[in-house]
C-alpha cells in the first residue's frame, strides 16, 4: 500500500485506542490505521471510520435498556439521516422525531429497537437511502 501523503511504498498498520461519545456515553474501541515508515503520517480509511463509529452505535444501543433523545441524535447523526428521513423510515411524523430528541417525549423501546435494526444494517454495508420508488411498507419492529 502506497502513502497517501508521499507515495512511498513502506506503510504499516497502526492499532489506536478509538473513542466515541454516543449521547453522553463515551465507548472505547480499537481502531487500525495505516501508518508510513518514511514519512510517519498515518491515515485511516472513511470505511475504517465508519465502521468505528457504528460499532460504538451498537454497543451503546444493546448495553442500554433505553436511550435519551441524546443517543437518540448521536445515532441518528452516524448513520446520516436527518430527522425527516429518520421519521420516514420508522412511520412517524418529524415533530416526533424532533420531540424524542429534544427530551420532550420519551424515547419508545420499538423506536430504540429500530435504531438498533438500521445500526446492524448499516454496519453490514447496506445502504440506508431509500430508493426513488420505494417498495411499499416501512420498517417494523415488534417489541
Amino acid at each position: 500500500m502506497r502513502c497517501i501523503h508521499c507515495q512511498a511504498e513502506t506503510t504499516a498498520v497502526v492499532v489506536k485506542e478509538h473513542r466515541e461519545r454516543i449521547g453522553d456515553r463515551e465507548t472505547i474501541d480499537k481502531i487500525t490505521w495505516s501508518s508510513c515508515e518514511a514519512c510517519k503520517h498515518e491515515w485511516i480509511t472513511d470505511a475504517a471510520w465508519k465502521a468505528a463509529e457504528l460499532r460504538a452505535a451498537m454497543t451503546v444501543l444493546r448495553d442500554l435498556p433505553s436511550i435519551d433523545g441524546k443517543i437518540m441524535r448521536s445515532v441518528r447523526k452516524i448513520l446520516g439521516l436527518t430527522q425527516r428521513e429518520l421519521a420516514e423510515m420508522l412511520e412517524l411524523d418529524n415533530a416526533t422525531i424532533s420531540r424524542m430528541e429534544s427530551g420532550a417525549m420519551t424515547v419508545q423501546r420499538t423506536t430504540h429497537l429500530a435504531l438498533d435494526a438500521l445500526v446492524e444494517w448499516a454496519k453490514d454495508g447496506r445502504s440506508l437511502r431509500m430508493p426513488s420508488e420505494a417498495p411499499s411498507g416501512a420498517l417494523r419492529v415488534v417489541a
